[in-house]
């Protein structure tokens, strides 16, 4: 979710997860496979470079400590109501990518 405001949440979680086998008292290993499941969550400030077609998210929080206080620049292409984000990651075996596309709520 991006708002007006220029806030962000970011949540994706592996949608098959299993459920616990009793929901008021998850044992040590259920909860750690749970957090497992998370491919993402954080939320942070984003801004918008129209000249290079690039948005930025500025993560302040995140299930993953490390990435608090970094930058994420993705490139930008909306069509309609959806959104695409596409980030490119240099590496020892070359480039890296993923692509997020969000969908207007209606």
């Amino acid at each position: 979710m991006f708002d007006a405001g220029g806030r962000y949440t970011n949540i994706q979680v592996r949608g098959d997860r299993p459920k616990y086998k009793s929901a008021s008292a998850p044992t040590p290993e259920e909860i750690a496979a749970n957090l497992r499941d998370f491919v993402a969550a954080n939320f942070g400030r984003w801004s918008v470079n129209e000249a290079d077609k690039t948005l930025t998210r500025h993560v302040d929080g995140a299930i993953t400590p490390n990435t608090e206080g970094t930058e994420f620049k993705q490139t930008v292409s909306l069509s309609g109501d959806e959104l695409r984000l596409t980030t490119v990651t240099p590496g020892p075996r070359g480039a890296a990518g993923s692509v997020d596309v969000f969908r207007r709520a209606r």
